[in-house]
């Protein structure tokens, strides 16, 4: 799993990034359209000693692998452990191996496939997202039937 954390606009880390610099661990929280107005009020610059949790009436839940909690409400987390960190600007890449995954029973199918499930994407800062409801399949083809349409 890879996060990107940018600086406060004093230059100063951001308290995720403070603590993950600080545990070694993160939690990834997926964001689905019923989290979004608090992902959104989450986002707005608290200072430390003010919880986003609290603004946002959320809860935490434990975690089983790591000590940062998860947020209770959150369809799909993943636990974390960083494996590396490393600057890019103005910004500093979070690499974490992902050793628990969390996901709402409802949510798995048959051969575990998820269902019903459309998380929020950020695609760029500061406030441009994405929604993942457009789905499309496609059957994966084998190597030999490629081949053979080559001739």
């Amino acid at each position: 799993m890879v996060i990107s954390i940018g600086c406060r606009d004093d230059g100063s880390l951001k308290d995720t990034a403070e603590n993950i610099q600080r545990s070694s661990e993160f939690v990834v929280n997926l964001v689905t359209e019923d989290l979004l107005a608090a992902m959104n009020i989450s986002a707005a610059g608290f200072p430390p000693e003010e919880s986003e949790l609290t603004a946002t009436n959320l809860h935490t839940a434990h975690s089983v692998r790591v000590k940062a909690p998860r947020l209770a409400e959150a369809q799909a987390s993943l636990e974390c452990k960083l494996f590396q960190s490393q600057s890019l600007g103005a910004n500093t890449l979070y690499i974490g191996e992902v050793v628990m995954f969390h996901v709402a029973d409802r949510l798995i199918g048959p051969r575990l496939h998820i269902n019903n499930f459309a998380p929020i994407g950020r695609l760029g800062s500061p406030s441009i997202y994405c929604r993942t409801t457009d789905r499309l399949e496609i059957p994966r083809i084998d190597y030999s039937q490629w081949h053979k349409n080559l001739a």
